[in-house]
């Protein structure tokens, strides 16, 4: 049985979308960044409550290709998530 989630990452297109709708729109603040350059991946963490949310890039499409298989990074599309605890109100417009 899960005791805690750490962080929840999501693999997007378009980081700067993301970073517009985590930050601005659900005015989340950003906790952390990280870059491993071997395969031009870059992360950003933004806090809801005890948990993190993670948007990762990748740049290079080979370890792209690995990660997500047939898949293709979200451009951070409009799916719906169920949450217990909004961290914002703005979790009530994005449906």
């Amino acid at each position: 049985m899960f005791q805690r989630i750490n962080h929840v990452g999501v693999i997007v297109g378009d980081l700067e979308e993301a970073r517009r709708w985590l930050g601005e729109v659900f005015g989340l603040p950003l906790r952390r960044t990280a870059d491993l350059p071997a395969g031009r991946i870059h992360g950003e963490f933004y806090g809801c409550g005890d948990v993190d949310i993670e948007v990762i890039t990748i740049g290079d499409p080979e370890v792209r290709q690995r990660r997500l298989g047939n898949a293709r990074a979200s451009s951070t599309s409009r799916s719906k998530s169920a949450i217990s605890a909004p961290c914002s109100t703005a979790w009530r417009n994005w449906a």
